[in-house]
C-alpha cells in the first residue's frame, strides 16, 4: 500500500467539510465549547480506528483477492452468460412501440 496516498487521503477527509464538522459547530452553538470538544474528541477517536480498521482489511483482501481471482473470474462469466440468455430469451412482443419519436 503507498503510505503517501493514504496519508494524503487522510488530511483531505480530516479537513473537508461533512456531517461531523457541522454538529460540531451545532453543539458549539448550542451547548458551548466543552460539549464540543468531547465530541470532537470522541470523533476524532472514532475516524482513527475507521482508518486503522479500512487499513487491516486492506491489506487481507491483498492477500486474499490473488487467491479467489480464478473463482470470481469464472462466476462472473457465468452471470454474464446467464444474463445474454435472458435477453435472448425474452419476448419482443411486449413492448407498445408506437414509431413515434420521443421528447428527445
Amino acid at each position: 500500500m503507498n503510505i503517501t496516498s493514504f496519508v494524503v487521503y487522510c488530511f483531505i477527509v480530516t479537513f473537508t467539510p461533512g456531517p461531523t464538522n457541522i454538529v460540531i459547530l451545532s453543539t458549539v452553538h448550542n451547548s458551548g465549547t466543552k460539549k464540543a470538544m468531547e465530541y470532537t474528541y470522541g470523533a476524532t477517536i472514532a475516524f482513527g480506528l475507521l482508518l486503522a480498521i479500512s487499513a487491516m482489511l486492506n491489506n487481507i483482501l491483498v492477500t486474499i483477492i490473488p487467491k479467489i481471482l480464478i473463482v470470481m473470474q469464472i462466476i462472473g462469466s457465468f452471470y454474464v452468460l446467464y444474463l445474454a440468455y435472458q435477453v435472448y430469451k425474452s419476448n419482443e412482443g411486449n413492448y407498445n412501440y408506437k414509431g413515434n419519436a420521443g421528447p428527445f
